[in-house]
């Protein structure tokens, strides 16, 4: 809703683009938390703002260029946010190439009663630059690659040489990701499913629907599939492995499928796919992993039912979603290890 104003349109090191919203019943689920997607698309308007902001072609107002989202590198939960807080989200430029813009995202929550705030999330995302290909190309798409994208001013070289090394690491993996990726056919028809036509307030200015529309669905679908599995409160921890690999556009009808594919005694993971059907057929949007855990009373984790894999399919997905697990748990307790030798 409200976006900070800016004096200098251009990204520089540590310049922050501030959006804010206070947050409403209709934002949240029965429990009054805010769900994940609402908090997922406020991230991504904030990361869309400044990314936009940062490449756009001075004196050409009317270019027909726009940012699209490609890619969530990471998306951490750590406090809820409740029915009536305001929600802050800080967006910073942190590193370009020629063709894609790395934005890194915290956002806040302030309880307006006691005036108290803290961190709820991080996320770091990439944006691409795109623009509707030429009538005379002969390409048949929807939006192609722009560019090239400017270099954010005022980097340090160490900052610069860290920038460099998450983007050749994250387009492995990314890469890793797609190339054993979501099979469209590969889906039951009893999986969860949503369906929703986009409209011109789910997209950009150049029709592009906005990457936070599309993961709000795909958190909504996958919300479902884990509450109807546990029976209980569940609230959105993390997502992964989370790639937009085609836009999506005004008019097209996106359906999100979502299927359970491991559970732990106290988190479980919903693999969920997204795709369009326009005048250009039916493609993939994008896919990825959304984490859960389940709420009892206090709001304290509590057990999950532990799903049970029949088909070879479901018994390689449940393996692929226990290395995902095992290595994310060693990932934490390296990072705590760390932070406690740093504090001692």
């Amino acid at each position: 809703m409200a976006a900070a104003a800016v004096s200098n349109d251009k990204a520089q090191a540590g310049y922050t683009t501030t959006t804010t919203r206070l947050m409403l019943p209709d934002d949240a689920n029965p429990a009054g938390n805010v769900h994940g997607g609402t908090i997922l698309q406020l991230i991504e308007q904030a990361g869309f703002i400044a990314a936009q902001r940062h490449c756009r072609v001075e004196g050409e107002e009317n270019a027909h260029t726009g940012c699209a989202l490609a890619s969530v590198a990471e998306c951490t939960f750590e406090r809820p946010i409740h029915i009536g807080d305001v929600a802050r989200c800080d967006a910073v430029v942190t590193y370009a190439t020629s063709a894609s813009v790395e934005v890194s995202v915290i956002v806040f929550r302030e309880d307006l009663r006691s005036g108290k705030s803290h961190r709820s999330n991080r996320a770091r995302l990439w944006y691409v630059q795109v623009a509707p290909p030429a009538k005379d190309s002969g390409v048949k798409a929807l939006f192609v690659a722009a560019g090239p994208v400017p270099s954010v001013f005022g980097l340090s070289e160490e900052d610069e040489a860290a920038g460099a090394a998450r983007y050749e690491s994250e387009r492995k993996q990314s890469k890793v990701s797609l190339d054993s990726g979501i099979d469209s056919d590969d889906w039951d028809p009893e999986e969860r499913r949503l369906a929703q036509l986009m409209l011109p307030s789910d997209a950009s200015l150049e029709g592009i629907v906005f990457g936070g529309t599309i993961m709000k669905m795909m958190d909504s679908a996958a919300g479902i599939a884990a509450y109807i599995h546990c029976q209980s409160n569940v609230v959105t921890v993390s997502i992964g492995d989370l790639n937009l690999v085609s836009p999506a556009a005004i008019g097209s009808v996106v359906t999100i499928s979502a299927r359970i594919t491991f559970t732990s005694s106290r988190s479980l993971e919903v693999q969920v796919l997204a795709r369009a059907l326009d005048k250009h057929g039916e493609r993939t949007v994008a896919s990825g992993l959304f984490n859960f855990v389940s709420l009892g009373k206090g709001e304290r984790p509590c057990p999950i039912p532990a799903i049970e894999p029949k088909t070879p399919a479901q018994v390689a997905r449940a393996a692929a979603g226990k290395e995902r697990y095992e290595a994310a748990k060693e990932r934490r307790l390296a990072a705590a290890a760390s932070k406690a030798k740093s504090a001692s």
